[in-house]
């Protein structure tokens, strides 16, 4: 196992390559940040290095992964590094609402009521045999529609503004598709898997491993901040609650200490 240790704003951190996907054999690496000195971080990795060869590199579970990189500073890094991008409104959406990337390429301007600030989700843009191609959501749960944060619609609305300016610039028509190529067709989902790697590797942050990371990080500041599972469920289209917090359940230890709380409270205050 090898590994490199950077600097990351006041803090130190390590980056370790772990054992090989087994079923794609694509390379996979650990992170952990917050380390006080470059001495202290190198230390940690030097026994993390030593643990994951004993024990074989075992896969790291979602959950120890987005504990340990996942903060909001390093999303509003990300996103304050990529504001000229011609994809910049798209990680900003996936970035706040919990989209997949395929319900995100997906959504027409027909969908979004910038207005009422709401957001429908109603297709998906997929790949069959690396074509394009457009299906329904992946479940009734995931046909559902959330609210939008103001930031996020000021953010949409100068994306319309300068793709009505482009394509009349092109003399097309106007765009169906909010995400969408300058001839108004629908962006290839491997096109902005690559885009966004790329982007995250020059903002000197943690290798992600895809958009899809944006999604596991809204979850997990959501939670975190103490919104019910029961509407973070429904915002992220999971089939049951269940779900949620079988995978989001590192975001919410919290939850436990303040039942107890709760209760007790109810009990003992007279």
């Amino acid at each position: 196992m090898q590994g490199s240790v950077k600097r990351r704003g006041s803090t130190w951190g390590y980056v370790i390559d772990v054992a090989p996907d087994p079923a794609t054999g694509k390379r996979r690496q650990r992170t952990k940040s917050g380390f006080a000195t470059k001495a202290a971080a190198e230390e940690a990795m030097r026994k993390a290095i030593a643990a994951g060869s004993s024990a074989g590199g075992d896969a790291q579970k979602l959950g120890d992964y987005l504990d340990e990189w996942i903060t909001a500073a390093e999303v509003t890094t990300f996103l304050a590094g990529v504001q000229d991008d011609p994809l910049f409104a798209l990680w900003v959406v996936l970035a706040t609402t919990g989209l997949r990337r395929g319900e995100a390429l997906g959504v027409r301007w027909s969908d979004i009521d910038l207005d009422r600030a709401t957001l429908s989700v109603s297709q998906t843009i997929t790949t069959v045999n690396n074509r394009i191609a457009v299906t329904p959501p992946k479940s009734d749960r995931s046909r559902r529609r959330i609210g939008l944060d103001r930031d996020t619609v000021r953010i949409l609305r100068d994306h319309q503004r300068d793709q009505q300016r482009d394509s009349e610039l092109l003399g097309a028509g106007p765009a169906t598709l909010v995400f969408a190529e300058p001839d108004g067709g629908p962006v290839h989902p491997d096109t902005v898997t690559r885009r966004f790697k790329r982007l995250v590797r020059h903002s000197g942050l943690p290798l992600l491993r895809g958009p899809h990371d944006l999604r596991h990080t809204w979850a997990s500041l959501a939670l975190a901040a103490g919104a019910h599972p029961k509407v973070v469920s429904d915002r992220l289209g999971h089939s049951t609650i269940a779900i949620t917090i079988d995978t989001y359940s590192h975001a919410i230890p919290s939850l436990d200490a303040e039942a107890a709380s709760t209760v007790a409270g109810l009990l003992f205050t007279q």
